[in-house]
């Protein structure tokens, strides 16, 4: 299970991908050394957070602290369209202002409740041109292109932290509760020896099946 687990760094201050694949494809538990902004744009995707899951609809934006564990699961051959933004601390230190933190959206304590928005018709435009022009900044050398990297990114992280300050938005966590508790109980008892006997005794459950549903769930 610790193979589908693993650090993955960001090699610079700030990454923008506008990723299209095809094909069920599962990618493994990962986390970063940066924050991350993910737009969903199509597919059919399931999308795990540490112990919550969440099956998107477009325009679904997720942001994630650099301490959290997660992944997407491609569930079809349908087209699967995402963005995905990295950045790190710095960035977001020195594009903010005093009146104006640009990591307030990141700085929740309720992972539960606050780690993502579904974004209107017109946001999601804004968003996916803006990612776009970031892009393209990024990959160039041109004269005024590291502004114009400072003058996008910007916009992206005002649009994300509007967002949020303004929807009311919920969305329950898929998760099966068994197998959202046993991680939970994983989690807080690292250090210690966990069979999946002791764990099917601990949850009253038969361990051939614990062990099919935890497998499920990790595939």
């Amino acid at each position: 299970m610790l193979e589908n687990y693993y650090y993955e760094p960001i090699s610079s201050e700030v990454l923008c991908q506008h990723k299209v694949t095809t094909g069920c494809q599962t990618f493994p538990y990962h986390r970063h050394n940066g924050y991350e902004i993910f737009l969903f744009i199509q597919g059919n995707i399931k999308y795990y957070i540490e112990h919550n899951c969440y099956q998107l609809t477009t325009g679904d934006l997720f942001i994630t602290p650099p301490s959290e564990m997660h992944r997407v699961v491609s569930l079809d051959d349908n087209l699967y369209e995402r963005i995905i933004l990295n950045i790190k601390r710095p960035v977001l230190d020195r594009l903010s202002t005093p009146k104006t933190d640009l990591s307030a959206s990141f700085n929740t304590t309720n992972l539960a409740q606050n780690i993502f928005v579904r974004l209107e018709n017109e946001d999601l435009k804004k968003f996916i041109n803006l990612a776009n022009d970031l892009s393209s900044a990024l990959e160039s050398d041109n004269y005024g292109s590291d502004i114009l990297i400072n003058v996008y990114l910007s916009q992206l992280l005002l649009l994300v932290n509007n967002c949020f300050r303004q929807s009311s938005f919920s969305q329950q966590s898929i998760m099966p509760p068994l197998i959202k508790n046993v991680m939970l109980y994983i989690e807080q008892n690292l250090t210690t020896d966990i069979s999946l006997e002791k764990l099917a005794n601990k949850f009253y459950h038969d361990a051939l099946i614990l062990a099919d549903n935890l497998s499920t769930t990790q595939d």
